[in-house]
Protein backbone atom coordinates (compact mmCIF):
# COMPACT_ATOMS: atom_id res chain seq x y z
CA UNK A 1 0.00 0.00 0.00
CA UNK A 2 1.01 3.45 -0.74
CA UNK A 3 0.13 7.09 -0.48
CA UNK A 4 -0.26 8.94 -3.96
CA UNK A 5 -1.04 13.61 -2.98
CA UNK A 6 -1.69 15.91 -5.66
CA UNK A 7 -1.83 19.14 -3.21
CA UNK A 8 -4.31 18.60 -0.68
CA UNK A 9 -5.95 15.52 -2.60
CA UNK A 10 -4.42 12.28 -1.63
CA UNK A 11 -5.23 8.68 -2.13
CA UNK A 12 -3.92 5.25 -0.22
CA UNK A 13 -3.95 2.35 -3.29
CA UNK A 14 -2.18 -0.76 -3.53
CA UNK A 15 0.83 -0.75 -5.50
CA UNK A 16 2.58 -3.91 -7.57
CA UNK A 17 6.35 -4.17 -7.44
CA UNK A 18 7.40 -5.76 -11.11
CA UNK A 19 11.08 -5.32 -12.33
CA UNK A 20 9.92 -6.76 -15.62
CA UNK A 21 8.20 -3.74 -16.61
CA UNK A 22 10.31 -0.67 -17.79
CA UNK A 23 7.58 1.75 -16.69
CA UNK A 24 5.71 2.81 -14.30
CA UNK A 25 1.93 2.99 -14.35
CA UNK A 26 -0.65 4.64 -12.48
CA UNK A 27 -4.97 3.56 -13.02
CA UNK A 28 -6.52 5.73 -15.74
CA UNK A 29 -9.34 6.41 -12.93
CA UNK A 30 -6.90 7.17 -10.14
CA UNK A 31 -5.38 9.65 -12.16
CA UNK A 32 -8.91 11.18 -12.43
CA UNK A 33 -9.72 10.56 -8.73
CA UNK A 34 -6.58 12.63 -8.02
CA UNK A 35 -7.29 15.33 -10.25
CA UNK A 36 -3.86 14.85 -12.37
CA UNK A 37 -3.46 17.44 -15.30
CA UNK A 38 -1.21 15.40 -17.97
CA UNK A 39 2.54 16.71 -17.86
CA UNK A 40 2.63 15.02 -21.28
CA UNK A 41 1.77 12.22 -23.62
CA UNK A 42 3.25 8.71 -24.89
CA UNK A 43 2.88 6.43 -28.12
CA UNK A 44 4.20 3.05 -27.32
CA UNK A 45 3.27 -0.76 -27.69
CA UNK A 46 3.96 -3.06 -25.20
CA UNK A 47 5.71 -6.28 -24.96
CA UNK A 48 3.68 -8.80 -23.23
CA UNK A 49 4.50 -11.75 -21.47
CA UNK A 50 4.31 -15.06 -23.71
CA UNK A 51 5.72 -13.20 -26.59
CA UNK A 52 2.71 -10.53 -27.59
CA UNK A 53 3.08 -7.31 -28.51
CA UNK A 54 0.04 -4.57 -28.15
CA UNK A 55 -1.19 -1.69 -30.83
CA UNK A 56 0.33 0.97 -29.95
CA UNK A 57 -1.21 3.62 -28.20
CA UNK A 58 -1.20 7.20 -26.56
CA UNK A 59 -0.49 7.42 -22.71
CA UNK A 60 -0.67 10.45 -20.94
CA UNK A 61 2.06 10.98 -18.20
CA UNK A 62 1.49 12.39 -14.92
CA UNK A 63 3.59 13.68 -11.92
CA UNK A 64 2.47 12.57 -8.59
CA UNK A 65 3.91 12.41 -5.12
CA UNK A 66 4.63 9.19 -4.02
CA UNK A 67 4.66 8.22 0.04
CA UNK A 68 5.14 5.32 1.98
CA UNK A 69 1.83 5.24 4.83
CA UNK A 70 3.99 6.20 7.80
CA UNK A 71 5.09 10.01 5.59
CA UNK A 72 8.68 8.92 6.10
CA UNK A 73 9.62 8.35 2.76
CA UNK A 74 7.99 10.41 -0.05
CA UNK A 75 9.14 11.06 -4.20
CA UNK A 76 7.90 12.45 -7.26
CA UNK A 77 7.13 10.28 -10.02
CA UNK A 78 6.12 10.12 -13.59
CA UNK A 79 3.70 7.63 -13.85
CA UNK A 80 1.88 6.50 -17.25
CA UNK A 81 -1.47 6.15 -17.84
CA UNK A 82 -3.10 2.18 -17.84
CA UNK A 83 -7.05 1.49 -18.09
CA UNK A 84 -6.18 -1.55 -16.08
CA UNK A 85 -3.02 -2.29 -14.30
CA UNK A 86 -3.61 -6.01 -13.66
CA UNK A 87 -6.09 -8.66 -12.78
CA UNK A 88 -7.31 -9.48 -9.24
CA UNK A 89 -3.71 -10.37 -6.86
CA UNK A 90 -4.86 -12.06 -3.30
CA UNK A 91 -3.40 -9.87 -0.41
CA UNK A 92 -1.63 -11.63 2.01
CA UNK A 93 -3.63 -13.31 5.15
CA UNK A 94 -2.23 -16.60 6.63
CA UNK A 95 -1.81 -15.99 10.02
CA UNK A 96 1.55 -18.13 10.50
CA UNK A 97 3.30 -16.11 7.90
CA UNK A 98 2.44 -12.96 9.35
CA UNK A 99 3.67 -14.04 12.75
CA UNK A 100 6.82 -14.96 11.30
CA UNK A 101 7.08 -11.68 9.64
CA UNK A 102 6.32 -9.89 12.87
CA UNK A 103 8.68 -11.61 15.27
CA UNK A 104 11.27 -10.33 12.46
CA UNK A 105 9.94 -6.64 12.88
CA UNK A 106 8.11 -6.57 9.81
CA UNK A 107 5.42 -5.02 9.04
CA UNK A 108 3.03 -5.39 6.14
CA UNK A 109 0.25 -2.85 5.47
CA UNK A 110 -1.33 -5.31 1.88
CA UNK A 111 -3.11 -7.34 3.95
CA UNK A 112 -6.68 -8.90 4.46
CA UNK A 113 -8.87 -11.83 2.46
CA UNK A 114 -10.42 -9.09 0.62
CA UNK A 115 -8.56 -8.40 -2.80
CA UNK A 116 -8.68 -4.71 -3.84
CA UNK A 117 -7.87 -3.72 -7.48
CA UNK A 118 -3.80 -2.77 -8.06
CA UNK A 119 -3.88 0.77 -9.25
CA UNK A 120 -0.35 1.38 -9.06
CA UNK A 121 2.94 -0.62 -10.92
CA UNK A 122 5.82 0.40 -10.20
CA UNK A 123 8.87 -0.56 -12.42
CA UNK A 124 12.32 -0.97 -13.13
CA UNK A 125 12.10 2.90 -13.53
CA UNK A 126 11.60 3.49 -10.33
CA UNK A 127 12.48 -0.13 -8.41
CA UNK A 128 16.54 0.56 -8.01
CA UNK A 129 16.03 3.90 -5.98
CA UNK A 130 13.19 2.65 -3.41
CA UNK A 131 15.03 -0.79 -2.94
CA UNK A 132 16.76 -0.68 0.72
CA UNK A 133 18.50 -3.91 0.09
CA UNK A 134 17.34 -5.72 3.48
CA UNK A 135 15.66 -8.99 2.34
CA UNK A 136 14.67 -11.49 4.90
CA UNK A 137 14.28 -15.32 3.92
CA UNK A 138 11.66 -17.06 6.16
CA UNK A 139 11.45 -20.76 7.43
CA UNK A 140 8.69 -20.98 4.28
CA UNK A 141 10.74 -19.80 1.87
CA UNK A 142 9.06 -16.52 1.05
CA UNK A 143 11.32 -13.70 0.75
CA UNK A 144 10.23 -10.37 2.49
CA UNK A 145 11.95 -7.27 0.44
CA UNK A 146 12.34 -4.04 2.39
CA UNK A 147 11.45 -0.61 0.27
CA UNK A 148 10.98 2.58 1.22
CA UNK A 149 8.04 2.63 0.43
CA UNK A 150 7.21 -0.44 2.63
CA UNK A 151 7.71 -4.30 2.65
CA UNK A 152 6.74 -6.58 0.02
CA UNK A 153 6.89 -10.18 -0.37
CA UNK A 154 8.20 -12.40 -2.95
CA UNK A 155 6.53 -15.55 -3.12
CA UNK A 156 8.70 -18.73 -4.62
CA UNK A 157 5.82 -21.21 -4.84
CA UNK A 158 7.69 -23.57 -3.42
CA UNK A 159 6.36 -22.31 0.39
CA UNK A 160 3.84 -24.10 1.93
CA UNK A 161 0.12 -23.16 2.70
CA UNK A 162 -1.15 -19.93 0.63
CA UNK A 163 -0.67 -16.16 1.81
Amino acid sequence: MIRLRNRDKEVCARALLDDGSQRSYIEKNLAAELFLSPSGREIFSQGLFGGGISPASEHKRYMVNVESLNRKYSTPLSLLEQQKICSTLPRIHDRKLLSELSSRGIKLTDVGRDSPPIRVLLGADILGSILTGRIEVLSSGVSAVETLLGWTIFRTGKEKGSC
